[in-house]
């Protein structure tokens, strides 16, 4: 028993160390001294101001924002990140250690996983704490749970709908009768097929900035061809997560953690067969997780190389507090957190009509339409870095900035990034 005891805490401390590594990596490997991607500018926005009514009346889930007060980004998120690793571990008490241990380090080998804990967005606290909803009810410690049903909204609404759907299933096809527990689940799969829009890229490794490993989810398919029989309710429940994961983005990350599962029960099996040769086994399994590795290595050296640059902060460093900027909806978040106005940003809902007016803005070589939509929103300044150059290359904003001279003047030109002042 005491043996035991040690294996554990071994396999405990593993998983920690791995998970630290991955959590790091990014870090490492990048050049720049930025946050990666642009989520987290916009909760550390929020972060700056009060948060009363007037500043979070379209943010209902301000948790995170107001965590970040508090503590760093970066610290916040490593701390996630070795929990949920270890979170998952404990919730998996009903398989064998070894499986176990290769489930959590599975997942932590994903894109999923390198991603919710190392891009600063609200999904990694709000996954975080489903690890311990989930942990607390398989202990039938329900009355502890409540609490953290209610956080959970304020943290992420989404996943906060659906891990208080997926703990009523649990207590339907625990409590009730089968039937039941399929009449709930056909009404599950039916509301996620009516809500939401359906977004197809969900493979890291065919671009999806949030994806899964193309080669996790090949190996899974493998699988089901070898062990259908005795997977087949767990390849149902696959089919719901990618389901979810077609239509909501924070679907992706479980449907990351429940494939790590499968994939450990598969590993596993396929060891455990009888093989010819055990040279082959051996190459089989050392096969997978080099595949695995690499494609957790690969996401993770990608995500290093994401935006912002330093040298887009300290262009806007140069303008005065509270102008008005316009550029691409990617940057809004990073303008606004540099204290100043953005037109757009890719936080919140944008009205469509909207949408397309200041979408008409780039297309447009019409100066004088150009120039009613930028007054209109009070747009004091036009930025433009060499990603964006390369994006709208030869579109209508180009040819206004460079030859109407009335309208624009460049006001800031150095390490890739253009500025032009907007006369309105």
């Amino acid at each position: 028993m005491e043996h035991q005891k040690y294996i554990k805490l071994i396999a405990k401390i593993a998983i920690l160390l791995l998970a630290a590594s991955f959590l790091l990596l990014p870090g490492i490997i990048r050049e720049e001294n930025t946050l990666i991607g642009d989520k987290p500018y916009h909760h550390l926005s929020l972060a700056d101001k009060e948060l009363n009514f007037s500043s979070i009346k379209n943010e209902l889930s301000f948790g995170w924002s107001f965590i970040l007060r508090y503590i760093s980004v970066k610290t916040a998120l490593f701390v996630l990140g070795l929990a949920s690793a270890l979170l998952l571990f404990l919730n998996l008490e009903m398989m064998k250690l070894n499986q176990r241990l290769l489930a959590a380090g599975l997942f932590v080998l994903s894109p999923a996983f390198i991603y919710m804990f190392n891009v600063g967005d609200k999904v990694g606290i709000a996954f975080a704490v489903s690890l311990i909803i989930s942990y607390l009810i398989i202990k039938e410690r329900y009355k502890t749970s409540i609490p953290l049903f209610i956080l959970l909204p304020f943290l992420d609404v989404l996943i906060s709908i659906f891990v208080l759907i997926a703990a009523g299933l649990y207590f339907i096809y625990l409590k009730t009768s089968k039937s039941l527990f399929y009449y709930v689940l056909l009404l599950f799969i039916l509301g996620i097929s009516l809500f939401g829009e359906w977004n197809f890229e969900f493979i890291s490794d065919l671009g999806a900035f949030i994806g899964i490993s193309v080669f996790a989810l090949v190996f899974a398919l493998f699988c089901f061809i070898l062990l259908w029989r005795e997977f087949l309710p767990l390849y149902g429940i696959l089919l719901i997560m990618i389901l979810l994961s077609l239509k909501f983005e924070f679907g992706i990350f479980y449907l990351s953690a429940f494939i790590s599962i499968l994939l450990s029960l598969c590993i596993s099996k396929v060891y455990d067969r009888k093989w010819e040769s055990e040279l082959i086994r051996n190459l089989t399994i050392l096969f997978i997780f080099c595949g695995l590795l690499f494609s957790g290595i690969s996401y993770a050296n990608r995500l290093s190389q994401e935006m912002p640059n330093e040298s887009l902060f300290k262009a806007l460093e140069i303008l005065p507090e509270g102008s008005v900027v316009f550029s691409d909806i990617g940057y809004g978040n990073w303008i606004k957190y540099s204290g100043k106005e953005s037109v757009w940003d890719t936080s919140g809902f944008l009205d469509k009509a909207k949408e397309r007016e200041l979408n008409s803005i780039i297309d447009s070589k019409d100066a004088f339409i150009t120039r009613q939509i930028l007054s209109k929103y009070k747009v004091d300044y036009v930025l433009i870095d060499s990603n964006l150059m390369e994006k709208w290359n030869e579109r209508g904003i180009f040819y206004l900035l460079d030859y109407d001279y009335k309208g624009f003047r460049q006001i800031y030109d150095q390490d890739g990034v253009i500025i032009w002042r907007h006369f309105k």
